[in-house]
């Protein structure tokens, strides 16, 4: 996992046990927004990337991915909801517990594709291993 922001789009194919990923990192600028729309699958596993120490401005951003994936896509992918900034002293049990009951009561009931919710620090490398795993499990369950 890169700690850097994405600059557009940045594609890689990565190989995990038997299985090939193609990746595709989407900025979340807002300048590239109207782009994205152009490289959506229904034969994706989406992973929404948020900062958890910032869920004010990450509230609007993860509600507008979500509609657009939905939207443009299918409302049957799905989607996994990872928030960033483990390794944040600020980013104690309590905060995260906060982060994913609020995002979960907004957009749950909506959003039945949010299969999984987990936390990472990019930086540290930190449970980016139970993303991985956890992708590898639903893309075996996938029809394609």
């Amino acid at each position: 996992f890169e700690t850097e922001p994405t600059e557009g789009i940045q594609t890689m194919n990565m190989k995990f046990k038997d299985l090939v990923f193609s990746v595709w990192d989407f900025s979340g600028d807002e300048k590239y927004y109207n782009t994205h729309q152009l490289f959506l699958s229904e034969r994706c596993i989406y992973l929404l990337v948020c900062n958890m120490m910032d869920p004010d401005s990450e509230d609007a951003r993860i509600e507008q991915w979500l509609e657009l994936i939905t939207r443009k896509v299918d409302d049957k992918v799905p989607i996994v909801i990872v928030g960033t900034h483990l390794d944040d002293k600020a980013c104690k049990a309590k905060h995260r517990k906060a982060f994913w009951n609020r995002i979960k009561e907004n957009f749950a009931p909506r959003f039945p594709n949010i299969i999984a919710y987990e936390a990472i620090s990019a930086k540290f490398n930190k449970k980016t291993d139970a993303v991985l795993e956890r992708v590898i499990k639903i893309a075996g369950q996938q029809p394609y």
